[in-house]
């Protein structure tokens, strides 16, 4: 996608919550509203959409927010920096900020870093730089083309 000229969007895309064995909230999306209002960014929430309506909804927003303390390979955040946009996160699964900025893992310091970013960004010369590095590194690291001889080598490995 084309990235968007300012920030003005705040989304979020996953589960509104899961439990892992300890009982607890491990996405948290309690944490979407205070830093929606301290930010003062409007919320889009994308937690049931048919995988192939994805691309559209990062077109509807110019940040994602990731408030997971533990993924996989965080797939919103591989998908929402490919399609140019700004990614939030804690260091969690493979998001190592490369492809977005980093917020610290405990609620309180999550919520400040992630507006702390937010401010900055909306400064269009800031969030357009960190745009086009976290698409580019996405282009580099998650697109198929650079990615397929991995995959390819993984399979035939077995014969």
């Amino acid at each position: 996608s084309s990235i968007s000229p300012s920030l003005k969007t705040l989304g979020y895309a996953g589960a509104a919550s899961s439990e892992m064995s300890d009982f607890s909230d491990f996405k948290r999306s309690y944490l979407l509203k205070p830093i929606s209002e301290a930010a003062e960014l409007p919320l889009k929430i994308n937690n049931r959409m048919y995988h192939m309506c994805v691309a559209g909804y990062y077109e509807t927003i110019d940040s994602l927010l990731v408030t997971s303390k533990y993924e996989g390979c965080g797939l919103p955040a591989m998908e929402a920096a490919a399609a140019g946009r700004l990614v939030l996160a804690a260091q969690a699964g493979s998001f190592d900020g490369s492809s977005g900025l980093l917020c610290r893992l405990p609620d309180e310091e999550f919520i400040i870093d992630a507006v702390s970013h937010l401010e900055r960004c909306k400064d269009p010369v800031v969030y357009r730089d960190n745009c086009e590095r976290a698409q580019q590194y996405a282009r580099e690291h998650y697109d198929w083309d650079n990615v397929i001889n991995k995959y390819v080598e993984l399979l035939t490995s077995y014969e």
